[in-house]
């Protein structure tokens, strides 16, 4: 559910350009990853 929610959180984030939250939720995804 968890992984769902944030792909969709970054499908959104690209659909708005907002390059500010996408590198957030790669630095988010990265730290989960580590």
């Amino acid at each position: 559910m968890e992984a769902v929610y944030k792909e969709e959180e970054e499908k959104i984030a690209m659909k708005r350009n907002d390059i500010g939250l996408v590198k957030t939720i790669h630095k988010k995804k990265a730290f989960f990853f580590n």
